[in-house]
């Protein structure tokens, strides 16, 4: 088990994809052209004072990505 595990990229490449999505949804706030991106790359909901961001896009290439790898085992 060593950073050539399967599953230990998808967890780091998750990590990294939720720290990107964290910072476009900062970035929302100071950045209004950010809002008129395409919607399958980047969505945010404001609930209150709360901005969430998220990717369709990659949520979907992620999805896809890891039923690949976890199809041999099942």
């Amino acid at each position: 088990m060593g950073m050539r595990d399967p599953l230990t990229l998808i967890g780091i490449g998750l990590v990294i994809a939720g720290a990107v999505l964290i910072l476009g949804s900062l970035m929302l706030r100071h950045l209004p052209e950010l809002r008129e991106v395409h919607p399958l790359l980047f969505v945010s909901v404001r609930v209150g004072d709360l901005t969430i961001g998220t990717s369709p896009l990659l949520i979907l290439v992620l999805l896809a990505l890891y039923l690949l790898l976890m199809w041999p085992r099942a």
